[in-house]
């Protein structure tokens, strides 16, 4: 059977992005679904709009930039090779109206083409993509994908495969009950990176696509060793899609997946985008060991957060010692009463503090995300993750990203809104990608705050950044050293104030 894989292209409003903020994601997840397949026996091609050329393609509208291969160049692809079944991926909600143009152009042109789409999308509205979709695979895809290879060779009759909703040729739509989540991710191969033109990627980073400051090196890959979160913020959709049981990849499978990659690919630096990378400390321990024990010569950093209260100083020190060049870590507000009593975080400030300091101490670059304007908040509470923000970076420069909270599908913070009436319009894959942007618009209002207050405080708040940014006297003296990592926080800085 010819199965061909694809990654759509990404559009971004125009009026909230520049290129530094494009996004160039590797599809890890069709990566993973392409292994499986030829571990199972099958040859898969993944067509990636990012990668299909020799170079990563940008086009733009008086609206939006559009990131990747055009619609048109992809279904030339299609008619290229003929495939017996086609896969459409969706990263991001955000990004769905793309994935589903993509199943709509296949299906119109090859109305008897097989068209599966997965993602985190199809597991909060699976129906939404069978309109242009035979079947939509709902949570993990690895093991689902396998059963329905067999029933396209005719073994398998649909009914019987947990975990998709699916028409049937009547036209008539089924949700099947959930497939069980895999418990030994180790039984996953390696992603099959070489269906891809990976020096696209290469020079997306080079070109300061995904940019972070702190990385010097151009050979980045992204990596996750484990899935889900057992926490319960109010805002989070991971369990949605994953589940609220956290399942890692052993430290022996992802030390050898760190030597493939650097053997293979020539990595030199590893973002890790787990949910919670850190949340069984001894496996992440025996990963930071191997990684020296084995000379893992990498750089390495945590650009999707971490919690701080399962760090000590030791563990950062070895972390450093393993190669790591930043740590994000994930707060989300500067407010006891707000973490508890409305985030749901399950997390003390003081723990924050304490580990701003010791990555202060120790060398360890830190930044710290905070999200503000959700239903609970008062402008009393905003304020003080503020005040909290701008001292954890005048104390230990620990550099503050804000942003608004976005209510994404199926999640409590969507439902919240939803029954309180705090929509100020009903979210869509159009407007929440801007909407966590404080030069975006928000799409929360309470009795406490509109989405033109928060704009207006966030932009406040980093004019006073700039501030304090400029009146550290160390500061002066790492702008010397390193004069793009600030330039970048700078420029960063300056936009969200709005001057």
């Amino acid at each position: 059977m010819n199965i061909l894989l694809i990654n759509p292209p990404n559009t971004y409003p125009k009026k909230c992005f520049t290129h530094k903020d494009l996004r160039v994601s590797m599809p890890l997840g069709l990566l993973y679904i392409a292994g499986m397949l030829k571990k199972e026996g099958y040859d898969p091609k993944l067509i990636d709009a990012f990668t299909l050329g020799d170079r990563l393609d940008i086009s733009e509208n008086e609206e939006t930039i559009h990131v990747g291969t055009s619609f048109e160049g992809l279904m030339q692809e299609v008619r290229k090779e003929r495939p017996d079944l086609v896969g459409i991926t969706n990263q991001f909600t955000s990004q769905v109206d793309n994935s589903i143009e993509m199943a709509r152009r296949v299906k119109e042109e090859f109305p008897d083409l097989p068209v599966i789409m997965g993602g985190p999308h199809a597991s909060v509205a699976p129906f939404e993509l069978l309109k242009h979709a035979d079947v939509a695979i709902i949570g993990e895809g690895e093991n689902t994908i396998v059963e329905l290879m067999r029933h396209f060779d005719g073994k398998t009759p649909l009914s019987t495969i947990p975990g998709i909703a699916y028409q049937d040729k009547e036209g008539n739509e089924h949700l099947n009950p959930k497939k069980e989540f895999i418990k030994n991710l180790d039984e996953i191969p390696f992603p099959p990176y070489d269906l891809l033109n990976m020096n696209v990627y290469f020079d997306a980073y080079k070109k300061g696509f995904n940019e972070r400051p702190y990385i010097k090196s151009e050979r980045v890959l992204s990596m996750i060793t484990s899935r889900s979160c057992p926490f319960n913020c109010v805002f989070c959709s991971i369990h949605l899609h994953m589940g609220r049981g956290w399942r890692a990849h052993s430290a022996e499978y992802v030390l050898n997946h760190l030597e493939y990659m650097v053997s293979k690919f020539g990595i030199q630096h590893v973002s890790f985008e787990d949910d919670n990378l850190t949340l069984n400390i001894k496996r992440f321990e025996a990963i930071l060991d191997g990684m020296i024990e084995r000379g893992i010569d990498i750089t390495w950093d945590t650009p999707n957060g971490i919690r701080a209260d399962n760090l000590d100083r030791c563990l950062i020190r070895k972390a450093k010692k393993a190669g790591c060049l930043f740590l994000v870590i994930g707060v989300e507000s500067g407010d006891q009463w707000v973490l508890d009593n409305v985030v749901d975080k399950k997390l003390r400030l003081d723990d924050v503090e304490r580990v701003a300091r010791i990555c202060f101490e120790e060398g360890i670059n830190l930044s710290a995300f905070y999200v503000i304007g959700m239903p609970g908040e008062k402008r009393e509470h905003i304020m003080r993750t503020f005040k909290f923000a701008l001292g954890l970076d005048w104390k230990y420069d620990v550099y503050p990203s804000v942003g608004i909270a976005s209510p994404l599908l199926g999640t409590r913070l969507y439902d919240i809104c939803k029954e309180n009436g705090y929509f100020v319009e009903e979210p869509t894959s159009k407007n929440l990608i801007a909407a966590s942007r404080l030069y975006g618009k928000g799409l929360i209002k309470t009795p406490d705050f509109s989405p033109e207050d928060l704009a207006k405080w966030g932009k406040s708040f980093y004019r006073k950044l700039i501030l304090v940014q400029l009146f550290k006297p160390r500061l002066w003296l790492k702008v010397i050293k390193e004069p793009h990592i600030y330039l970048r926080l700078a420029r960063n800085a300056l936009r969200k104030s709005g001057l």
